[in-house]
């Protein structure tokens, strides 16, 4: 089957070899330019070492060509503004009737409602949660026991600081001076079985 529309039905023809020669044609016809070429951009003798003298005096002559009438601000006064304000404030600000509300209440009241709602929801809120507070008294020591015996401390202090309230903490002050060393070494060497003591 034949393909349509190639280059040979197109009227196109490719001369034998062009594939094979191509590369050295490009390359021929690429360096014979650049050989051949000259710079298409000259600059002026001198040109770079007074370019900057140049540019100065171009910007201050465009200055100087301006008048003053073509210098305008956008922030231009009108003639006689001053002269008028005063007038034209006066004219805005012309006495104009001062209406004042009648109250059905005296101004004193609103205040005092304000301080009578706070303190009625200060005694509300106090009310309600005063009855939910639990002190030691009120749990029963066995509910304690079964307390401590489920949780698992991670220290010892922390039972002792549940055991004791601030209430219970012994007062330390005396019975440091009270006890005798003499005493204490005594009742270590009679009563505590230092073994057991060393082994825990």
């Amino acid at each position: 089957m034949k393909k349509k529309n190639t280059h040979k039905d197109l009227g196109f023809e490719i001369p034998d070899g062009y594939f094979d020669t191509a590369m050295d044609r490009m390359f021929d016809t690429m360096n014979g330019k650049a050989a051949n070429q000259e710079l298409p951009f000259t600059v002026p003798k001198d040109y770079f070492e007074n370019l900057e003298s140049r540019i100065l005096a171009a910007t201050v002559e465009e200055k100087l060509k301006q008048s003053d009438s073509e210098i305008t601000s956008p922030f231009d006064i009108p003639q006689g503004y001053f002269e008028q304000l005063e007038q034209r404030v006066l004219e805005v600000t012309a006495d104009k009737p001062v209406v004042q509300m009648n109250r059905e209440t005296p101004s004193w009241v609103v205040p005092l409602l304000a301080v009578a709602a706070i303190f009625i929801a200060m005694v509300t809120i106090n009310g309600l949660f005063d009855g939910n507070v639990l002190t030691m008294q009120d749990i029963e020591s066995d509910e304690l026991a079964m307390y401590i015996a489920d949780t698992d401390f991670t220290a010892d202090q922390d039972a002792i600081d549940i055991l004791y309230t601030d209430t219970d903490v012994l007062d330390d002050t005396a019975f440091n001076s009270s006890i005798d060393n003499e005493v204490l070494l005594n009742y270590l060497a009679d009563e505590v079985d230092m073994n057991q003591m060393l082994e825990e």
